[in-house]
């Protein structure tokens, strides 16, 4: 079904002229993990729990070969397999001690404090499922690449709660300060999505590229653009551009930002890296 959408236009922001932040490399593992695509920080237990994508499931793998690793702060892979048995798992996200994993057939709920699987729900897709992000009432939210859908559980129901061509090829999710930060591929656009009202904002246009992790520094957000390395976006919708890796040929997936050490977790995918950098003063 589809629904009536609000556009709203809030910005077209260019690239400006403010001096871009200064990153340093802290660390990498560049063996041991298997394509990784998604990390995030667990404040409880001081570790990252990072996706092994591993290949692509219509390339002939199995859809229960894959898994999350636990790696330290320190770069150390501290348990490879430690969720085994999973469909090429992509985005995450972890609360209240649960951590949310979207796999090929829909998303696992996996109790960190116990190290048991809690749900998994089936989501009917056509393309890809990608993304996942919780709001405030622990609503969940996934993308879909390569559609122009979002789906929403609530309650256990899985249902397509968003169908537009506005968020078309959606990849990156995030919820905050109230609003879903949403990457579509197709037009380029950061947007904003009221959970109240469905109402679509414009953020900022990033231009062509894969909008892939999106997170909040301050009153500042970061984004990652997979081919083309990382964004910061200010408080007014101006792109500041840093860490660009075009000409490396390097690839920044679905990142994690660690607020208290001013660090971002970057895995790569296909480049089969997870690397660490600080902000510097």
């Amino acid at each position: 079904m589809k629904h009536a959408i609000l556009i709203m236009l809030l910005s077209f922001s260019v690239f400006n002229n403010t001096e871009p932040p200064v990153i340093e490399k802290v660390w990498e593992i560049s063996e041991g993990l298997d394509f990784p695509e998604s990390a995030v920080y667990d404040k409880e237990t001081n570790v990252l729990y990072v996706s092994n994508y591993k290949r692509f499931v219509r390339n002939g793998s199995s859809y229960s070969d894959c898994s999350i690793s636990k790696v330290d702060l320190n770069g150390q892979i501290v348990n490879k397999d430690w969720i085994p048995n999973l469909s090429s798992p992509t985005g995450l996200f972890l609360k209240d001690g649960l951590l949310y994993i979207v796999e090929r057939f829909g998303i696992a709920i996996y109790d960190t404090e116990n190290d048991t699987m809690k749900a998994r729900h089936r989501i009917r897709h056509d393309f890809l499922i990608n993304d996942i992000a919780l709001d405030n009432e622990n609503n969940i939210y996934i993308t879909e690449a390569g559609n122009n859908t979002l789906y929403r559980i609530k309650e256990n129901n899985v249902t397509s709660w968003i169908q537009t061509d506005s968020i078309g090829d959606a990849n990156g999710i995030s919820f905050i300060d109230d609003k879903l930060y949403i990457g579509v591929n197709e037009d380029g656009f950061l947007k904003s999505i009221d959970t109240k009202t469905k109402e679509i904002s414009y953020v900022c246009h990033l231009g062509e590229g894969n909008i892939d992790g999106i997170k909040k520094r301050g009153n500042q957000l970061l984004v990652s653009l997979y081919e083309k390395g990382m964004r910061l976006i200010d408080e007014n919708g101006e792109i500041i551009e840093f860490a660009n890796t075009t000409s490396t040929g390097l690839h920044c997936a679905d990142f994690e930002y660690i607020p208290h050490k001013d660090m971002i977790i970057v895995p790569s995918l296909f480049d089969n890296t997870l690397t660490a950098y600080k902000f510097k003063d």
